[in-house]
């Protein structure tokens, strides 16, 4: 189980003063100075994912009642803010149920359906 931060923070603390059940009475600087670097590291993608997850919430609002599929030009552009595994399959279904002018038989079209199709459907989730 992935400990809290508060929990992580009192561990690192615990390090820090050497009171870990069973950690021996000496501690080389260098381990204590990287489990801090650690610590800190941890906290700051922690911020960090909440500012970004802050950030992303609004977005999905805003995309929540576009259109059901972009033009094909736009396919190309979302393309690169999918992610191959998760998105083109169901590009590849979409082109099969809208046509081919609607997802042109290109690989970064069939991308930019499914980013497209994943971020509209999270978006009515919400």
């Amino acid at each position: 189980m992935t400990p809290t931060s508060e929990e992580l923070k009192r561990r690192v603390d615990d390090f820090s003063t050497m009171s870990l059940p069973g950690q021996p009475q000496m501690m080389h600087m260098g381990t204590n100075y990287l489990i801090n670097d650690l610590y800190n590291r941890v906290a700051e993608l922690e911020r960090e994912n909440g500012y970004l997850t802050d950030q992303l919430y609004p977005l999905l609002d805003a995309l929540r009642d576009l259109p059901e599929l972009p033009p094909p030009h736009v396919l190309l552009t979302l393309s690169h803010a999918a992610d191959f595994s998760k998105d083109w399959k169901t590009g590849k279904r979409i082109q099969r149920e809208k046509g081919l002018c609607a997802v042109p038989p290109k690989t970064e079209c069939e991308e930019g359906a499914g980013w497209w199709h994943r971020v509209i459907k999270r978006g009515q989730s919400s």
